[in-house]
């Protein structure tokens, strides 16, 4: 997910995704590389190749989007659909184990908690545009919901680890 990502992740998450293919991806296994932001240029095509994988993976970029603000919805929108036809496509191959591993920063916080807010009492935070608040929340279960359907399980990996809160 090069839109929540952030920059300094790049490297980290580089290392995971080729770590993760030289390690789990086998000469009978299909993979893709998939960038939320849906630059075509960059990403792979199904492929046993894991050469061609580690290509595409080099590509990766952080921060392609990320901003937190009401502006990220919208970001977080387009990491939903491509999530969402990455599931799809992988909804056509029968016989076989489905997985993907998608690595992000996450979205951020803010947009799911004022979505709640939203849902308790209809007031939108100061600057929210009516039009694409809480559609992050829809497009998360519509996105769930497509996986379960086609018997694909999403790994989620934070390239950035776990976060302790400060100890204060």
């Amino acid at each position: 997910d090069d839109l929540h990502t952030h920059p300094r992740a790049t490297g980290p998450t580089r290392d995971l995704a080729r770590r993760f293919v030289e390690t789990q991806v086998g000469a009978d296994d299909l993979a893709a590389v998939v960038f939320a932001s849906g630059i075509a240029d960059t990403s792979q095509d199904f492929t046993s190749s894991q050469r061609r994988l580690v290509a595409a993976i080099d590509r990766f970029v952080g921060g392609r989007g990320g901003s937190v603000s009401f502006d990220g919805n919208y970001e977080s929108q387009t990491s939903f659909l491509a999530l969402r036809l990455v599931v799809n496509a992988l909804a056509e191959i029968r016989g076989r184990r489905k997985a993907v591993v998608l690595f992000s920063g996450g979205i951020p916080p803010i947009l799911l908690s004022d979505q709640e807010q939203f849902a308790r009492t209809g007031d939108r935070p100061p600057g929210a545009p009516a039009k694409w608040f809480g559609l992050a929340q829809s497009d998360l279960a519509g996105t769930v919901a497509a996986a379960i359907q086609s018997n694909t399980t999403i790994y989620a990996v934070d390239p950035d680890g776990l976060k302790l809160g400060s100890a204060a």
